[in-house]
């Protein structure tokens, strides 16, 4: 489709909660939604919560938002979404979505005109029979777990009228409050026994499965963790959406942005989004389109997502991921060679490490780790990096507190020459991304 005065619309959709064109290597998991949708409304079972982790930009909400559209479109079913907030109660929220739901449900063409008013809910759902119970319970004290008790009681009481269910679900769950969850949790788990027409589908980062946040019901959820897709994928999500939209990539100009982008998602859609601009009126996507399209890319990143980060993280946090980006010009990061740099035991930092990878902003992969956002290594190198200290040799105290320094310094001296740390293997990289 081409719009007024020639400008095609780009076939990539680089904003927040944006579905891309194709939606490719996540089939396990749409295929264990489709599995438990079908659990849902053909046999009439309530499925275990499918559970999906990973670090931010990887597409765990529109993972969420495809298998509630596909419940949409295959059984009529309506969505309750909540996105949660650190330090804030998400019940409320809840409570507000569950009448509006249970609003549209009730103007549903196919409900079935019955009093719910104590006993008994007959509904037949694609051919298979079931009861649901719906007392209404008297409650002296309004507490909010009492509330949304009754409030998710009589939703599912207008679903099995309108002879449909609901997909419920929770974004950011790593912000949700122990307790405030457990509360919600126990209240599925009782809807499980009454075979409750709904699925619960969650998301959010790796901290989410701390044991200090978890609840135990939720160890028997499906769970997924998902991340940057491999080249093949990677590939596929680039030049698949250009094609159809009538501007393929050419070869090179589609390896290179497959290096670019590292398969992080989010940055697949960024980088083919700039591509697919800086090549307007061509036929093809060239190489030279690819790398003009990159370098707005990246300044498109280091304007917003890279600060945005960096703040998120403590003064110590910032100095490991510093040490991390230094390290990485040299060659593969390790939780060692960091430590190495900062002049201090792998233990004594393995906490900010842990904590990284659980706020999505590193990735462990086997015994190395890697910026989860491609490009933010040199980001920090060229805006956070601190010269070198007077008295030391290139490549060992950079980017570190004087104390540290000198620590590493007495450290070194104390240590056999065969366990000191090698200097570094290479220079400072250009200005692409990727490395």
């Amino acid at each position: 489709m081409q719009a007024q005065g020639g400008r095609q619309p780009s076939p990539f959709t680089p904003g927040f909660n944006q579905t891309p064109a194709l939606l490719v290597g996540r089939d396990e998991i749409l295929d264990a939604g489709d599995e438990a949708l079908a659990t849902a409304a053909e046999d009439g079972r309530t499925p275990a919560p499918l559970l999906i982790v990973g670090a931010r930009g990887v597409g765990k909400t529109v993972l969420l938002a495809e298998v509630a559209s596909r419940a949409g479109q295959r059984y009529g079913w309506p969505r309750l979404h909540v996105e949660m907030s650190p330090g804030t109660p998400f019940t409320p929220t809840m409570l507000t979505a569950c009448d509006e739901v249970g609003t549209q449900l009730e103007a549903s063409p196919r409900r079935q005109r019955m009093r719910r008013s104590e006993t008994v809910v007959r509904a037949q759902i694609a051919g298979v029979g079931g009861e649901m119970h719906f007392t209404p319970v008297p409650s002296a004290t309004p507490d909010a777990s009492g509330a949304l008790r009754r409030s998710l009681r009589a939703l599912m009481g207008s679903a099995v009228d309108a002879g449909a269910g609901v997909v419920v679900t929770l974004d950011e769950m790593q912000c949700a409050q122990r307790g405030e969850l457990a509360d919600l949790v126990a209240i599925l788990q009782e809807g499980t026994g009454s075979g409750w027409p709904l699925l619960m589908l969650g998301a959010g980062l790796a901290d989410m499965r701390r044991p200090d946040r978890s609840v135990s019901y939720l160890e028997r959820a499906d769970w997924y963790e998902i991340g940057a897709l491999g080249p093949a994928d990677t590939a596929e999500a680039l030049q698949v959406p250009a094609t159809r939209a009538g501007r393929p990539f050419d070869a090179d100009a589609l390896e290179y942005l497959v290096t670019r982008t590292g398969g992080y998602p989010f940055a697949i859609q960024v980088f083919g989004h700039h591509a697919w601009r800086a090549s307007s009126g061509q036929a093809r996507i060239t190489l030279e389109a690819a790398r003009s399209g990159g370098a707005m890319a990246y300044r498109r990143l280091e304007q917003g997502l890279y600060p945005n980060r960096w703040q998120q993280c403590s003064p110590k946090e910032r100095e490991y991921l510093t040490a991390a980006a230094l390290l990485a010009q040299e060659g593969a990061i390790t939780g060692r060679g960091v430590a190495d740099r900062l002049g201090l035991r792998p233990q004594q930092v393995s906490y900010l490490r842990d904590a990284l990878i659980k706020n999505g902003t590193l990735l462990a992969l086997d015994n190395e780790l890697r910026f989860a956002v491609p490009g933010m290594a040199e980001w920090i190198r060229e805006h956070h990096a601190a010269p070198l200290l007077p008295g030391e040799r290139h490549g060992t105290g950079v980017g570190v507190p004087p104390v540290q320094s000198a620590r590493r310094r007495a450290d070194r001296r104390q240590r056999p020459e065969a366990q000191r740390p090698l200097g570094p293997r290479g220079g400072r990289s250009g200005p692409g991304l990727g490395k």
